[in-house]
């Protein structure tokens, strides 16, 4: 399951608060924005560009546009802040990559 909330969506940014829990289909994507994600609590791994890293509260990343990149969480629940320079929200596009090769066993760690 995923929940988020746009708490400012202006078009001078966009600030959120994202739940993401264990078990949901996170999907890489990428959108012409950057964004910064804020991970407040919990631990997953993160996917950006070519690379993976097991991260834990508390973790920042910036993303740069276009940009593939997702998060699926190996503790129960994973919460993070995101941001977003410009917006707002509605005019950011993503671009959800369902079809791609990515494969979560290929990126998760054995030991998880």
């Amino acid at each position: 399951m995923l929940y988020y909330k746009n708490y400012v969506d202006k078009e001078l940014g966009v600030r959120g608060l994202c739940a993401i829990y264990r078990g949901y289909d996170a999907q890489p994507h990428y959108h012409p924005v950057e964004e910064l994600y804020e991970l407040v609590y919990g631990e997953g791994v993160m996917y950006l560009g070519d690379t993976r890293k097991i991260v834990k509260a508390p973790y920042s990343v910036w993303i740069p546009a276009n940009v593939v990149h997702t998060i699926k969480p190996t503790s129960s629940v994973i919460i993070l802040k995101y941001y977003f320079p410009r917006g707002p929200f509605k005019d950011i596009e993503y671009t959800w990559l369902r079809n791609h090769s990515f494969s979560w066993k290929e990126w998760m760690p054995s030991k998880l």
